[in-house]
């Protein structure tokens, strides 16, 4: 049920865009992370550090599996910060995951945008209901060996 992942596997340069929100000030980032498998194949990790233009630094590690008792992909989120939360997944469609967080109103999506490209969004509803992007990462394939 690991396969699904194979859009996101390798090594990526990621460009953040955060907009101001009722979470952040505005700001820009730029960092590295790395998809790989593991523990044969059953699980998807994914390891990255970023900084920001304001000077804050961070790191996490993410862990994606498949839950065969609910049958759905499960997707935990370890942060530098202390900050860790639960999300889980569905495949919309070749090359786009949807994740709808545990722990807040947020949901994010990955989407594949051409061959070594990808884009994150993570979003959030205002106060009408309306879905507004609070992050967006756009991630290059790096070809550094």
């Amino acid at each position: 049920m690991m396969e699904k992942f194979d859009f996101l596997l390798g090594t990526w340069k990621m460009e953040y865009r955060i907009p101001e929100s009722e979470f952040s000030p505005a700001m820009t980032g730029s960092g590295s992370g790395t998809f790989r498998r593991a523990l044969d194949d059953k699980y998807v990790y994914f390891n990255y550090s970023a900084s920001f233009s304001r000077g804050d630094r961070a790191e996490a590690h993410g862990v994606f599996a498949w839950d065969d008792k609910s049958k759905i992909h499960r997707y935990w989120w370890f942060e530098n910060s202390g900050h860790f939360d639960a999300a889980t997944c569905r495949f919309l469609k070749d090359g786009l995951l949807f994740m709808n967080w545990h722990g807040s109103l947020m949901s994010q999506t990955f989407a594949k945008t051409g061959p070594d490209s990808l884009v994150l969004r993570m979003r959030h509803p205002d106060s009408g209901g309306k879905q507004k992007t609070v992050m967006e990462v756009a991630f290059i394939r790096s070809r550094e060996r």
